[in-house]
């Protein structure tokens, strides 16, 4: 591919270089967490005594998007329905096999 022209990416030119690439770029990484934790700098996570904590991530969707979206919600179907759908199909389907 490269004889044929520039690349519409860039890509390492060896396998072995993208992969040391790669590491290098997870030890930085790593050291970076590894200095936070330390520092107990990590947001919404904590470290003590061996064990870790991560608070639970709270929902952000925006009032638009719940407002965008009920005319959609409106045409699906509750999930008592859905669940009564999947039980006949199921049902059905264990029939024709018998």
């Amino acid at each position: 591919m490269r004889a044929a022209g520039p690349l519409p990416i860039p890509a390492p030119d060896t396998a072995g270089a993208g992969l040391a690439e790669r590491r290098a770029r997870l030890a930085r990484r790593l050291a970076e967490v590894e200095r936070k934790a330390e520092t107990n700098a990590l947001e919404d996570v904590q470290l003590s005594l061996g064990r870790l904590r991560i608070s639970p991530l709270t929902a952000i969707t925006p009032e638009e998007a719940d407002t965008a979206l009920a005319p959609l919600y409106a045409h699906l179907p509750n999930s008592a329905s859905a669940s009564r759908i999947c039980k006949v199909a199921v049902s059905r389907m264990s029939r024709v096999r018998s």
